[in-house]
């Protein structure tokens, strides 16, 4: 009778464990879905960026080579 009731609350504890798992995963889906919405939107926009460039005939590898984006500086030339 005793192992009975052991096991089904082990059944009870591995149950919970997976729906505590499965909240944690949505709870961290919802946080993170604004950032994964803007990085989706940059991604987006560098290459509306990489097309102007190749039509305006600037090369945009050695372009984004020479610059580098500084959150506290903006864009700088590097040497």
């Amino acid at each position: 009778m005793a192992d009975k009731k052991i096991e089904d609350l082990q059944k009870d504890i591995e149950t919970m464990e997976r729906e505590l798992f499965e909240a944690k995963k949505t709870l961290r889906d919802m946080k993170t879905k604004g950032l994964r919405e803007a990085m989706e939107a940059k991604k987006i926009a560098d290459e509306a960026v990489k097309e102007e460039m190749k039509a305006l005939g600037v090369n945009y590898s050695s372009y984004n080579s020479e610059y580098e984006w500084s959150p506290f500086s903006g864009w700088r030339r590097l040497l």
